[in-house]
């Protein structure tokens, strides 16, 4: 999956060629998550950025389970998969299906206010503190919503209270140096990440610094506390050009690190650092890549059984083990460093679907 990919800029394209709605059909192999994950976050309030008046809108945007969306392609004697693999061919053209939906959902709107933190650690050299590393973690999760096995709090202690422990716990390790890098370092705890990333969106469109001054950021979202941990993965990274600095830091903790491979369910686009490659900064979220030691393959598969992602099972347990999560802190704080002393500032490829500029 692209940028092009997500669906919230599908919409912003189709609105742009003169869609009135548009319904996306779901599928578990696409979105590399379950239909279950899809309702137990759009099937609530939704939240998104205040609009200006004169801004243009869809009138509907809405997701199909892909049972609902084979019924409803069915009924103009269609099949999703024909017209998945006719859309994989560039020559394909849209296809009206002649079917007409008719309905009533009955709604309100009410003005919600949320906040994002943001702490700043001043560099030391005086023309340079106002360029900046960024540390991002989303503090936000999705609150109270249907109960699974009688209980309908959304926790979130994995994604994300361990992404943004982690910020907390960087933020104090950098004020602590008693020689700070040449460069700053903002620590950003976000909001509303969940109804897509709308307070990293809404921080890159009013920053506190210049965005042509950031270095790079570096998101935290949601680990497992498994245990010791042997590799990670920063994606995106290996699509810019602080590449190397992102394996010398693994390598300095003896960690081992791979460029991703195999099929990308959106990692590039599916949390905050998004918002931050979007606007033209090298950004990308540290992540486990599994190699957990000290139990046995059986005690992982439980222990990743019951994660309960977007669910109400994800919550504290005391058998949790934090020294993977730690190995995270450090790899960040060490990266963020040698980021923070660079001569000069990093940059997407040119095969990066991202902005050159920031």
């Amino acid at each position: 999956m692209t940028p092009a990919g997500m669906w919230t800029n599908k919409g912003r394209e189709a609105l742009s060629r003169g869609a009135a709605a548009v319904l996306f059909i779901h599928t578990d192999e696409s979105a590399g998550f379950a239909w279950p994950a899809v309702q137990a976050l759009l099937g609530r309030e939704q939240l998104q950025l205040v609009r200006k008046p004169e801004e243009p809108a869809l009138g509907l945007e809405g997701f199909l389970s892909q049972e609902a969306g084979e019924r409803l392609l069915g009924l103009a004697g269609r099949s999703l998969s024909e017209l998945t693999a006719q859309a994989g061919a560039r020559e394909f053209k849209a296809i009206p299906l002649g079917v007409r939906l008719d309905g009533v959902i009955p709604s309100k709107v009410r003005p919600v206010t949320a906040h994002n933190i943001v702490a700043m650690v001043p560099g030391s050299d005086p023309a340079l503190r106002s360029e900046a590393v960024i540390y991002c973690a989303h503090w936000d999760h999705l609150g109270v919503g249907p109960e699974a096995d009688g209980d309908g709090i959304y926790n979130g202690a994995q994604d994300n209270a361990t992404g943004t422990a982690i910020l907390l716990e960087l933020a104090r390790a950098w004020a602590a140096l008693e020689k700070k890098p040449k460069r700053s370092a903002l620590f950003l705890a976000v909001t509303a990440e969940e109804p897509f990333l709308l307070g990293s969106s809404y921080y890159t469109g009013n920053p506190v610094l210049p965005l042509r001054g950031m270095m790079a950021a570096i998101n935290l979202d949601a680990y497992q506390p498994l245990g010791a941990l042997e590799g990670l993965r920063v994606h995106l990274a290996e699509r810019a050009t602080l590449w190397r600095q992102a394996r010398d830091a693994a390598r300095r903790l003896r960690l081992d690190i791979e460029p991703r491979t195999g099929p990308d369910f959106g990692d590039c686009c599916r949390s905050d650092h998004y918002s931050f490659a979007a606007a033209g900064i090298p950004s990308f979220s540290v992540e486990m890549t599994g190699g957990f030691t000290g139990e046995d393959e059986e005690w992982l598969a439980a222990m990743r059984e019951r994660n309960g992602f977007h669910q109400p099972g994800d919550e504290y347990r005391e058998d949790w083990d934090f020294t993977g999560l730690a190995t995270i802190g450090e790899y960040g704080f060490l990266l963020g460093r040698m980021i923070a002393e660079l001569e000069d500032r990093p940059s997407w490829d040119q095969d990066a679907p991202f902005p050159a500029e920031r």
